[in-house]
């Protein structure tokens, strides 16, 4: 029998079938309950494509993992529909249920174009925000083309990307925050005067952090009230606002995000 808490002690999940809708429900289960047998310790998922086979994910893997890939050479006017995408994984989980976002993270020409970091940190945040708890960025690299390859590879390869460097940022923001989305208590609905801007609020350990997200390529304002304190720290920005009557007062560029940790 193979020892699988030793020989795969690194790995985080197996990865069932894709796209479990129609035909595949039945050999998506299947394949569940054979990795459940040889590793009861460990979760199965994969992604799912479209909010179609969101009740059949849930029947088929123990969390729910989605790829909205938005980001296509004519851009749209806003990264929103990454929310709709989460909120109807929650709602099929009826909150039980684990929502992971694979936010594309690759280019391939004619089909998908290069994330900028600003989409980058838009969408992770726009997921947590909505309620997903985890993040697998997909891909490395890809073996279809992509002629905008700085180094003449024809193909994409992350490390040849400005999102390379940009990553390890994003990801020691998320990693700082991970207890509160995790752990923290939800404090939302937010009362927040544009709905253009998604708001959520944590409390852990007394400290209660707002996200706010801009999914738009517009730049916005808004006022958000019903907070407690005299000022906001705007953590990852070096710069603090002061609250006004419990209202902060606040300005986003296109696709920008604010964590404020209010005191």
């Amino acid at each position: 029998m193979v020892d699988f808490a030793n020989r795969f002690s690194k790995v985080l999940m197996w990865y069932g079938i894709d796209e479990p809708g129609g035909d595949r429900l039945e050999m998506a289960l299947n394949a569940h309950e054979r990795f459940a047998a040889a590793d009861p310790h460990r979760p199965v998922s994969a992604a799912c494509n479209n909010v179609g086979v969101f009740a059949d994910g849930v029947r088929a893997y123990d969390l729910l993992m989605m790829d909205p890939y938005i980001i296509f050479p004519k851009r749209g006017p806003s990264r929103e529909p990454i929310a709709g995408w989460v909120d109807a994984g929650m709602r099929a989980g009826k909150g039980r249920v684990p929502v992971w976002v694979v936010p594309q993270a690759f280019a391939i020409d004619n089909t998908w174009a290069e994330p900028t970091n600003e989409e980058l940190r838009c969408r992770a945040y726009l997921s947590i925000v909505h309620g997903a708890t985890g993040l697998v960025w997909y891909a490395w690299f890809t073996t279809e083309t992509w002629s905008g390859n700085p180094k003449g590879r024809n193909q994409w390869f992350l490390p040849d990307s400005p999102m390379w460097p940009y990553f390890t940022r994003l990801n020691a923001e998320i990693n700082e925050l991970a207890p509160v989305a995790l752990e923290g208590d939800v404090k939302g609905p937010v009362a927040c005067d544009n709905d253009a801007i998604h708001c959520q609020m944590w409390e852990l350990g007394g400290v209660r952090t707002l996200i706010a997200v801009n999914p738009r390529v517009e730049a916005e304002t808004c006022r958000i009230s019903g907070l407690a304190g005299a000022a906001a720290q705007v953590m990852f920005e070096d710069r603090e606002l002061a609250l006004e009557g419990g209202v902060l007062t606040d300005s986003f560029a296109p696709l920008a995000v604010h964590v404020y940790r209010l005191r």
